[in-house]
């Protein structure tokens, strides 16, 4: 089964749309969507961000399988296909590198 959950506001100065990074914590309705689920992925984006708000990171937040969490990859999104496909990111640059 796959469950989309919304996500409840953060506290503190920044929000999703501006790039806040995810947790379970933040999963919206019963907490046993983190509790009992095998995987739990989100996506952030940050929208406000004006040269690469096309970019969202993929995070793991939970992994019973393996124990692995953290950021599993980056994507960018299309305009003009309308796609979103894997990318490499330098975080520390926040600039797409062509391979």
């Amino acid at each position: 089964m796959i469950l989309i959950s919304h996500l409840k506001r953060p506290s503190g100065d920044r929000g999703h749309e501006d790039g806040a990074q995810t947790s379970l914590a933040q999963l919206r309705g019963s907490a046993a969507i983190g509790q009992l689920s095998d995987i739990v992925i989100g996506l952030e984006r940050n929208q406000q961000d004006k040269d690469n708000s096309n970019i969202s990171d993929v995070r793991v937040l939970k992994n019973r399988w393996s124990g692995d969490t953290g950021i599993a990859c980056h994507l960018a999104y299309s305009v003009d296909t309308g796609r979103m496909t894997e990318t490499y990111w330098d975080d520390e640059d926040e600039v797409e590198i062509d391979f």
